[in-house]
């Protein structure tokens, strides 16, 4: 019985051509892998057993291949590489290797270059994306610009908490008024103690005028013609009182006028000006102790100028006589005797110690003769009206 490799195609020979090319199948029992029985296959003939002979070739050259990968394993590559390369260039390990680190520093130098050439244009590129897109907003921004309202030239109302109390407060500020009657006169004063102002205000009345006292802080619930009245007459007094309720109306006035409940007043063009020009009062400067103490020569003391001094106003001298200089209200030098104390009125001496005062490093000690005698006449001071 022949038995067919499946391996080998069916060719239309004859059964000598396949004995002669294939010498396997001429033994029916013979085995390609397992060798003939009573022999080893080691020892096998290579005539008798051809396959044999081939397996024996194989299991060679696979022992063999172990065996390189086993020396490979134990002997490093780069080694072997340093020792061929001495070998064939006639150097010795030690110059190979240093020219082997000269080539890999090279190497890695190069390397390190072409790195930073390309982090380099990394960031040019990336430098040059920023640039585009700041170009773009930029654009866009300056669109944006142009595409919004230009600001309207008009004021916006402020929304602010205070100032939505201050519109209902002063809602009808305009048209409303305490009293019909007109305001003909105002006096604001300050008691003692107190840090408000108190003003009486003088109507008009049909019959005859009245007076009504208010407080400063009241005013807010006067309408804007009283207060026009009020700082008309205000604006005439020279008090101090009087320029703290002038501060306090204006105040006022313009806080309606900035929330547009009164109109605003309109600056006079040329023509509607008077051409006659407001006269102005003008304000001299009078120290109280210039109005108190006595003129020159005026027969009560003796206060001519002592002999041999150069007189300098509020200086205290005690020779050749003892006194001290002053000018009166006419601005002419006197000299008041510490003897003439006693003879001088209460008035005077008044006067003398508020200089005194006022210039200690020029008065000197003085100012204790007046005092003296000032505690002589207490009396004296309490009915003076001054």
């Amino acid at each position: 019985m022949n038995f067919i490799d499946p391996l080998i195609p069916v060719q239309q020979e004859s059964s000598d051509d396949l004995e002669e090319s294939h010498p396997i199948l001429a033994d029916p029992i013979a085995d390609p892998i397992i060798p003939v029985q009573g022999e080893d296959s080691d020892v096998a003939s290579e005539e008798s057993h051809p396959l044999s002979r081939k397996r024996k070739v194989a299991d060679t050259d696979l022992d063999h291949s172990q065996t390189d990968t086993s020396s490979t394993v134990k002997k490093p590559k780069s080694i072997v590489s340093i020792s061929n390369l001495a070998t064939e260039w006639n150097m010795s390990p030690d110059q190979v290797k240093q020219i082997l680190d000269e080539a890999n520093r090279a190497q890695l130098l190069k390397n390190i270059a072409q790195a930073d050439e390309s982090l380099i244009q990394n960031k040019l590129q990336a430098k040059g994306s920023f640039e585009a897109q700041m170009q773009k907003f930029l654009e866009f921004q300056s669109k944006a610009q142009s595409s919004q309202p230009p600001p309207s030239s008009s004021k916006p109302k402020t929304d602010s908490v205070l100032d939505r109390i201050d519109r209902k407060i002063f809602e009808d500020v305009f048209n409303r008024r305490m009293c019909g009657d007109k305001i003909i006169k105002v006096k604001a004063s300050k008691p003692q103690n107190e840090k408000m102002l108190t003003l009486l205000i003088t109507r008009q009345g049909p019959q005859h005028s009245y007076t009504e006292v208010v407080k400063r802080d009241e005013l807010i619930r006067y309408g804007y013609s009283e207060w026009m009245e009020l700082l008309d007459l205000a604006s005439k007094q020279t008090s101090a009182h009087s320029s703290e309720l002038t501060c306090a109306l204006h105040l006022l006035i313009k806080k309606v006028q900035r929330l547009d409940l009164v109109p605003k007043e309109r600056p006079q063009h040329q023509g509607q000006r008077s051409s006659v020009p407001r006269s102005r009062r003008t304000k001299f400067h009078v120290d109280g102790e210039d109005v108190l103490v006595l003129d020159f020569g005026a027969g009560v003391i003796n206060n001519s100028l002592p002999l041999g001094v150069d007189p300098v106003q509020h200086q205290f001298i005690t020779a050749p006589e003892h006194g001290m200089f002053y000018l009166d209200k006419n601005r002419r030098m006197c000299f008041q005797r510490t003897t003439e104390i006693p003879k001088a009125p209460a008035t005077h001496l008044v006067g003398l110690r508020q200089m005194c005062m006022s210039h200690q490093d020029l008065c000197g000690e003085f100012h204790i003769f007046i005092a003296m005698e000032l505690l002589n006449r207490r009396q004296e001071l309490l009915d003076s009206p001054y």
